[in-house]
């Protein structure tokens, strides 16, 4: 079963899922290609069949909304009614529910999607799941939101009787990789996907305009050659070897020759490759662009070109289609960001596409700043909208020439709270002086060290309630690191638990503050669990008070020790006889170092 995709704050994702949906500009697999037919089953189509390979040839851009019966969700962005819209004012002349003025150019199929629902739930057949709430029954196939085929104008399909001579049965869940729901898919006349996100009227057409081309195909022994949407690295460090592509826009000709061409942000050309092959209509070819030396930091695009090219419009791919951290775009230091409250927010940062890592207001949820702290924006660590162990995710934040520096510290306010019980979300802040060749890790939390407040299991995600939410964190710099073109960036790690929050950024010569704790490696509760005694074990780099907090599950403090501790490695004894057993958490502040761990009390 898939997970939910859903809106921030506004449900929940529910499982993972081995599939990886389709990647936005790859050619769409079409069920059966040019023979596949899809049967209808409502009203008026009912037994009518569809072939998608014939739709795009005759122009149209297809819309599938694939759901599941049970999503709720899915459910809410089905009765919006967003793609009866879309196929009213844009769907096929003289269809049922299309408006005479339609612009003819747009196709919607719902698909239901789950493979062990039944044609019942489309019609509401089986009693719905709780009525008003996102909850969800099992099995499965026993349940639905309600009638989903009253008032749909546009066809609906039932996987679980769709065909394939490669797939089977079930063919569109593994044909198109359906990793949550719902899932809505843009197929553009060129036969190249784009994933949407429950788009709204607007914002489906809004795409079209922009992503689907308006010429039909070459014919014949035509060509057209087209630049197609970039899906390479976002970033490069002193010089770039992007990935590119073009597709073959023709029908019947194939293209044996192409020139690539990329341009930096003034327009002057950077590097340029020669192509020979064979690429068959439709199809796609990628390059590999030989290494060259960064200059602009962005406005990088590339342009493809071939012999009898019949249209030269869609030979250059949109601009900004990645950056390059170089010398010649260096910043300075003191870097100081509070995320647009006294200056504009750093254009250097490199946002990951899948929004992963992304700019959040504190007013949703009504997240405050924190204490001394005031700024517009946060960064938000998409932790639960990603399947656990779903890899790596970064932020670049800029570089510098610190290559006059000796001693350099990075601080930053982070917040997070454990989901439950445990969780394996991780953050770092990593650095590289060489180009990007290496990497060096010099903070990272996970799970308990990542927690600034006690675990919960707040309603649609964790976000900060009060300023005692934020710990300050401060990373000090080695100097084998700082050179003429440092990059800083975060990275995320999903064990699908919760939201992580970062915010009021700084780079400045050492000290900002020194470190008082090694690393949050180097704290733990021992034994766990324990009966009448556990103790922290901390490295101290400097003198400082040490406070320890024992929390209930419920968040109540029942245990407080509070020390003045010499540098070097300490043992601290917490009394845990007089504790019911159950599950505890220790929260320890040392300076502006603070963790909190669980702690299992047994008898």
């Amino acid at each position: 079963m898939k997970k939910i995709l859903f809106s921030f704050l506004a449900a929940i994702s529910i499982a993972a899922t081995a599939n990886a949906q389709l990647t936005s500009g790859t050619l769409f697999p079409y069920p059966g290609g040019a023979t596949g037919e899809l049967t209808a089953v409502n009203a008026p189509y009912i037994g009518q069949q569809f072939n998608l390979d014939s739709i795009s040839n005759a122009g149209y851009t297809i819309f599938l909304d694939v759901s599941a019966t049970w999503c709720h969700p899915c459910w809410l962005y089905h009765e919006g009614g967003a793609l009866d819209s879309i196929w009213a004012q844009h769907g096929p002349t003289g269809a049922p529910g299309v408006d005479a003025s339609t612009t003819n150019d747009v196709f919607v199929i719902f698909v239901q999607g789950e493979s062990t629902s039944h044609l019942d739930e489309l019609y509401g057949v089986i009693p719905p799941a709780t009525a008003g709430s996102a909850s969800v029954e099992t099995p499965y196939s026993t349940c639905t939101q309600g009638n989903w085929v009253a008032g749909t104008p546009f066809p609906i399909i039932d996987d679980t009787t769709s065909t394939d001579p490669t797939y089977g049965t079930n063919a569109l869940l593994g044909l198109w990789h359906i990793a949550y729901f719902p899932t809505v898919y843009m197929i553009c006349r060129n036969k190249l996907v784009t994933v949407l996100t429950q788009p709204t009227p607007a914002q489906a057409y809004a795409a079209v305009q922009a992503s689907c081309p308006t010429t039909a195909p070459a014919t014949g022994s035509g060509v057209d050659i087209a630049a197609t949407p970039y899906t390479g690295s976002a970033f490069f460090v002193c010089s770039a070897n992007p990935t590119v592509s073009f597709q073959n826009y023709s029908t019947t000709s194939s293209i044996t020759s192409a020139t690539v061409t990329v341009t930096d942000g003034s327009g002057s050309p950077v590097a340029t490759y020669p192509w020979t092959g064979s690429l068959a209509p439709f199809n796609i070819q990628q390059v590999s662009i030989p290494s060259f030396a960064g200059t602009s930091f962005g406005g990088y695009k590339y342009s493809v070109n071939t012999t009898g090219d019949i249209y030269a419009g869609n030979n250059n791919s949109p601009d900004s289609e990645f950056v390059v951290y170089a010398a010649s775009n260096v910043g300075t230091v003191p870097f100081y960001d509070d995320l647009g409250l006294t200056s504009a927010i750093s254009t250097k940062y490199t946002f990951p596409s899948d929004y992963s890592i992304d700019l959040a207001n504190p007013a949703w949820g009504g997240a405050p700043n924190p204490a001394g702290v005031t700024t517009n924006k946060l960064l938000l660590f998409d932790f639960p909208g990603f399947s656990a162990g779903s890899g790596i995710f970064d932020l670049p934040i800029d570089n510098f020439n610190t290559s006059t520096d000796s001693d350099l510290a990075f601080s930053f306010y982070e917040a997070y709270q454990i989901y439950g019980t445990s969780s394996t979300d991780k953050m770092s802040f990593v650095v590289s002086g060489d180009c990007g060749a290496t990497w060096t890790t010099l903070w990272q939390a996970a799970g308990a060290s990542l927690a600034t407040v006690p675990a919960g299991t707040p309603s649609g995600g964790y976000v900060p309630t009060g300023a005692s939410d934020w710990v300050l964190r401060t990373v000090d710099i080695p100097v084998a690191n700082i050179g003429p073109d440092m990059v800083i960036k975060f990275t995320g790690y999903s064990g699908g638990d919760d939201y992580g929050w970062v915010t009021d950024l700084k780079l400045a010569p050492a000290p900002l503050s020194v470190a008082t704790v090694k690393t949050a490696d180097f704290i733990s509760v021992t034994p766990n669990p324990a009966r009448d005694m556990a103790y922290v074990n901390i490295t101290l780099n400097v003198p400082t008070t040490v406070n320890i907090q024992v929390y209930d599950a419920v968040g109540r403090v029942v245990n407080t020790t509070n020390n003045e501790f010499s540098s070097g490695d300490q043992k601290i004894a917490i009394s845990t006889s007089d504790l019911a057993p159950g599950l505890y958490y220790v929260k320890i502040t040392a300076g502006s170092s603070i963790t909190t761990q669980p702690l299992s009390v047994v008898k």
